[in-house]
Parts: C-alpha cells; structure tokens; sequence
C-alpha cells in the first residue's frame, strides 16, 4: 500500500512538472 501511493505521489509530481514545463 506505501508502495502503491509512493507510486501515485510521482506520478503526480511528473505531471505537475510537465504542465508548468507547457505554461512557460
């Protein structure tokens, strides 16, 4: 389970970066 939401929190975290990488 700590595992699977590490996983979540990157995944999230790559698509933060990428939107701020497309609004510049």
């Amino acid at each position: 389970m700590e595992e699977n939401s590490l996983n979540m929190h990157i995944f999230e975290i790559d698509l933060f970066l990428n939107y701020n990488f497309f609004m510049i």
